[in-house]
């Protein structure tokens, strides 16, 4: 190699350098500041002869910033694998803090809230609608509203409070829901119907809150190819603010209630109305049991693959 290439080789690494130990004292914040004004006054002379390309000039300066570097900042900054580590420690933190307070995922497991959620539906639920809990706790450490009629919610099934109530019930009503499912703490969504104070019941299939029958208009019946449930009827329900779609197959004139919704409880149900194991079968849902509200739809995988239509589907 010739004088010529070695000198341009070693102006190119010393630039190279200068990039360099900017970026290590940017890292290295704990570094004492007389020893940061230093290493920048020493650099700006070694710039200033790199750009007149004195290559004796940049040989002593740059010896004398890796000197420098060496005394005021290799103390203090952290290795690349430090770096690293700390990024990944924040990031999971992060993560930890958004799915304790703010926002989790949720994948509809059933077909009980046909035809608003589907099979294979994930959605993000909203940890803050109704306030801050404490994590792995049901309790709430600030309330700012409380859950409203029509609303679709993820609440952790009151194992507890749903055993007793199926024990008060007659013989007949127990067999609604399997003994094993009581054992159960696992999260479920449905929608609220009637909150703390309601009075509500169902007439000949239809919701009644408050002796107000919920006002339906029928939208369409389609064959389900099952002999023993051949139809389902879609109609559209309205729920103070919320409109929604129901479904019944092969229609009930189911009759149920009157129940009071508790103080601190909610009465929620499937819009698959009579394919839905809900407080009908359990009871009521306590508030204190909600982990949030459900927001969007944000994948949606069923038999054929990705359903992109409804994707960033708003969730009412």
């Amino acid at each position: 190699m010739t004088k010529e290439n070695s000198d341009s080789r070693f102006l190119d690494e010393t630039r190279r350098l200068t990039k360099d130990l900017d970026e290590r004292l940017g890292r290295a914040k704990r570094a004492p500041e007389d020893g940061r004004k230093a290493i920048e006054s020493a650099l700006n002379e070694l710039r200033k002869s790199l750009r007149e390309d004195e290559i004796s000039s940049v040989r002593e300066k740059r010896q004398k910033v890796e000197n420098l570097a060496e005394t005021h900042l290799l103390p203090y900054e952290k290795s690349a694998t430090r770096e690293y580590f700390e990024a990944i420690g924040i990031a999971i933190l992060a993560a930890l803090f958004l799915r304790a307070f703010a926002i989790e995922a949720f994948k509809i497991p059933s077909g009980s809230m046909k035809p608003t959620l589907l099979v294979g539906d994930h959605l993000f639920v909203t940890k803050f609608s109704y306030g801050i809990r404490l994590p792995f706790a049901d309790k709430y450490l600030v309330e700012f509203s409380r859950p409203e009629r029509g609303e679709i919610v993820v609440f952790n099934f009151p194992v507890q409070e749903a055993t007793k109530h199926i024990q008060m019930q007659p013989a007949a009503k127990r067999a609604c829901i399997d003994s094993r499912s009581l054992k159960e703490e696992k999260d479920i969504i449905k929608r609220i119907v009637a909150v703390e104070g309601d009075t509500l019941e169902i007439r000949k299939g239809t919701l009644v809150v408050n002796s107000e029958p919920l006002k339906r208009v029928f939208l369409a019946k389609e064959p389900t190819g099952n002999y023993l449930t051949p139809y389902e009827n879609l109609e559209r329900e309205k729920l103070d603010e919320h409109t929604y779609t129901v479904r019944f197959v092969s229609p009930v004139e189911e009759n149920f209630g009157p129940v009071k919704i508790a103080p601190g409880h909610v009465f929620v149900m499937g819009d698959n109305r009579n394919q839905s194991l809900d407080s009908r079968c359990w009871g009521q849902v306590p508030i204190s049991h909600i982990k949030g509200r459900a927001l969007v739809l944000w994948l949606s995988l069923g038999e054929d693959g990705v359903r992109w239509e409804r994707f960033g589907k708003l969730i009412k």
